[in-house]
């Protein structure tokens, strides 16, 4: 009984990892480089784009170089702007 229950919460636990949402307004390096197509250097050009801006939709982020339509639709599922967008949908 004990290894089922071992077993069922790590199954829960690799799940919550899998269906994640990334905050691209607060997310570490390592946090966006979790997203499909996302690595160093992406991760680093959203960085430094927060630094003097804020996403204010998930779709600000094709001004990012390198983040175009494809990309795009390939992680949109994956990532938010935080509380706010949560709330307005």
């Amino acid at each position: 009984m004990k290894i089922i229950k071992s077993l069922f919460l790590l199954l829960f636990l690799l799940n919550q990892s899998i269906f994640a949402i990334v905050n691209i307004n607060t997310a570490s390096k390592e946090e966006l480089k979790t997203l499909h197509g996302i690595g160093n250097k992406l991760a680093d050009k959203i960085i430094e784009y927060r630094k003097t801006n804020k996403f204010s939709k998930i779709e600000d982020i094709r001004g990012i170089r390198g983040i175009g339509e494809k990309r795009f639709t390939n992680i949109k599922t994956e990532i938010s702007i935080g509380s706010y967008e949560l709330a307005k949908k």
